[in-house]
């Protein structure tokens, strides 16, 4: 399995791995052995391997964290949202962002929960798991 750090920054290339057509492979001499010790062969970048078989990413990112930092005297805030996988910032919509003052905010809540949607600002537009 390609995981963690690696598959982050292959996601984050947004013409990389995303198809059949974007999607071949070279491996350098000796990358793996076989049961008699003997070096795989090498398959150089001017002539990779398409793949065989591919299968897309039907996972949904999950928002994991946020961080916020507020800077003495300044008139911004900064949101930092941190997600399980690589996503496209320039596609957040901010206006979807709400914060409370309670984790379950519902319309039976006594008191009435103080809360706030974002109208605005300004986004990131990076592929990456912190937006």
């Amino acid at each position: 399995y390609v995981q963690g750090a690696d598959l982050n920054a292959i996601k984050a290339d947004p013409i990389l791995v995303v198809s059949n057509a974007t999607t071949y492979l070279s491996a350098d001499f000796g990358s793996v052995l076989d049961m008699a010790g003997n070096p795989l062969v090498r398959v150089p970048s001017s002539s990779s391997l398409p793949v065989s078989a591919f299968y897309g990413d039907f996972a949904s990112p999950q928002l994991v964290a946020f961080n916020l930092y507020l800077s003495p005297g300044s008139p911004q805030l900064t949101l930092q949202l941190v997600f399980s996988e690589t996503v496209n910032g320039s596609t957040l919509n901010i206006t979807s962002i709400v914060f409370s003052n309670t984790p379950n905010v519902s319309s039976s809540s006594s008191p009435q929960p103080a809360v706030y949607r974002l109208t605005g600002g300004t986004m990131s537009q990076a592929y990456s798991t912190v937006v």
